[in-house]
């Protein structure tokens, strides 16, 4: 998590707009393998875009597949921000 945008931070909410509910809910860890220790499925996001990525769905396939899988799983999203080397 970028320490600016912790969740109690005042650029969280101003960047959560009208989410503010699930910020208020969410949780800090240091490693994603810890944030997803007890989660069935984790979704990554990033926006960097590479010259041979394709997104794997569209939003509204992922949407659905997660439906039904959230039936029996927990799942977590997390979005990424990839430095350039």
């Amino acid at each position: 998590m970028v320490p600016w945008l912790f969740p109690l931070h005042p650029h969280a909410y101003k960047l959560a707009a009208g989410a503010e509910d699930i910020l208020e809910r969410a949780e800090e860890f240091f490693t994603l393998g810890e944030a997803a220790s007890e989660l069935g499925m984790v979704v990554g996001f990033t926006s960097r875009r590479g010259r041979d990525r394709q997104p794997d769905l569209t939003p509204e396939a992922l949407a659905k597949s997660l439906i039904s899988l959230s039936q029996q799983n927990a799942i977590g999203l997390a979005f990424v921000q990839k430095k350039r080397d």
